[in-house]
């Protein structure tokens, strides 16, 4: 019984791991994005448009479309009940 031996080919392909110097990561730090403020009457125009919803995932769909999380409901119904939104 005689085994067949394929040929390996032994060149080297570029990258980084045939590469002598090391990889070093990007010392450059991206600028970090400022966070988002939202005025008293977009916060006022989003929750009266949510509690219109009355489809299920209509309310996801406000989310979805607005780039919200529900937290910010909440939050913004809290701060609808406790006046804060009132006089802005």
């Amino acid at each position: 019984m005689q085994l067949k031996v394929k040929s390996i080919n032994t060149k080297q392909q570029p990258g980084p791991l045939n590469d002598s110097t090391p990889q070093r990561p990007d010392p450059e730090v991206p600028e970090k994005k400022p966070r988002r403020r939202f005025t008293a009457k977009y916060k006022l125009r989003i929750l009266s448009e949510i509690d219109a919803a009355t489809d299920p995932g209509d309310i996801g769909a406000i989310l979805r479309r607005e780039g919200l999380y529900y937290s910010n409901i909440t939050t913004w119904r809290r701060q609808q009940r406790e006046g804060a939104l009132q006089g802005l």
